[in-house]
C-alpha cells in the first residue's frame, strides 16, 4: 500500500465533493487493514463513515451570535488544534484533523500551524480543504500532498486564473497603461468564485516574488511593493464583502495612477 502523507491539501470547487474526498482520506489514515485501506469493514473505518469516531476532528470557522460563519478562522482555534494534535490518540493509531474551507485561513492562522505542518506528532494527519489553493502560503502548500477533485475541470479553472494574473504583472510590468485598463475593465464579468480566485493568485504571486522566492520580469523592486500593498487592500476588501466592482475600480485607480507619476 502507498505510503500516506502526513498532510493533504483537497482542492475543489464542490464542497461536497471536498468533503467526501476527505472522509475516504480520514478513512485510509485510520483503517486498520494494512494492506488494503480504506477496507470499509473495520470499526474504524465504519465509524468515520457514522461520523462518530473519536479521532477524526473536524475543524472550522466559529459563529456569530445568529449561528452565520465567520469570515476568517481565528488563530485561537489553529493554536487549538496545535495542542491537541500532541495528544495521544483515543482509538486508532493516528489522529486526523480536517480544516474546511481553508481557504478562509488569514495569514497568521496560517503561520500558526505552520510548523505543526513542518514537524508533526508522529500520531497527527492533517486534511486542508480548499476551494483555491492559491489562497494558501506557498510555504503551507509546499508541505502537503495536493488531492484534486475532477482534475481535468479544476486544472483548467487554474490555468485560467494563472493566464489573466500573468497577463496583469506583464501589462503592470509595461506599464501599458491603455491595455491595462482594458483587461481591468473585463473582470467585471469575473464570477465571484474567479475574482477572488485571481485575487489571491496575483496576492501571492507579488509575494513570491518580493520575498525573491520568484520573480516578475521588467518589475522594479519599487513597483512590485506597491502591487504587494494593493493586492493586501484587495484581499482586506474581499474579506469585508465589498463587491468586485469596487475593487475593480480601486485596482484602475492605484494600479494607473501609480504607473502615471
Amino acid at each position: 500500500m502507498e505510503k500516506l502523507s502526513h498532510a493533504y491539501m483537497v482542492v475543489s470547487a464542490s464542497a461536497q465533493d471536498r468533503e467526501e474526498a476527505a472522509l475516504r482520506l480520514a478513512q485510509m489514515m485510520l483503517c486498520e487493514d494494512e494492506t488494503q485501506s480504506p477496507c470499509m469493514q473495520c470499526r474504524h473505518c465504519r465509524k468515520v463513515l457514522s461520523g462518530i469516531h473519536p479521532d477524526l476532528n473536524f475543524v472550522e470557522r466559529d459563529r456569530d451570535e445568529i449561528g452565520n460563519f465567520k469570515r476568517e478562522f481565528s488563530v485561537k482555534k489553529m493554536r487549538w488544534m496545535l495542542a491537541d494534535a500532541w495528544v495521544r490518540p483515543n482509538e486508532a493509531e493516528r489522529k486526523v484533523y480536517v480544516l474546511r474551507d481553508a481557504q478562509t485561513l488569514n495569514q497568521s492562522a496560517q503561520n500558526a500551524i505552520l510548523k505543526l505542518l513542518e514537524e508533526p506528532p508522529g500520531r497527527a494527519c492533517f486534511i486542508l480543504c480548499t476551494d483555491n489553493a492559491h489562497a494558501l502560503l506557498e510555504t503551507v502548500r509546499s508541505r502537503c500532498t495536493e488531492w484534486r477533485v475532477a482534475a481535468e475541470a479544476e486544472q483548467h479553472f487554474e490555468e485560467k486564473i494563472l493566464a489573466a494574473a500573468e497577463e496583469y504583472l506583464d501589462l503592470a510590468a509595461k506599464e501599458n497603461l491603455p491595455e491595462l485598463l482594458r483587461l481591468l475593465s473585463g473582470w467585471e464579468k469575473l464570477s465571484a468564485v474567479d475574482f477572488r480566485a485571481l485575487i489571491a493568485c496575483l496576492a501571492q504571486r507579488l509575494s513570491d516574488a518580493a520575498c525573491l522566492r520568484a520573480e516578475i520580469p521588467q518589475m522594479s523592486r519599487g513597483r512590485l511593493l506597491v502591487l504587494v500593498a494593493l493586492m493586501e487592500r484587495a484581499e482586506e476588501y474581499l474579506r469585508a464583502n465589498v463587491a468586485a466592482k469596487h475593487i475593480i475600480g480601486l485596482l484602475m485607480a492605484d494600479t494607473i495612477a501609480e504607473q502615471g507619476r
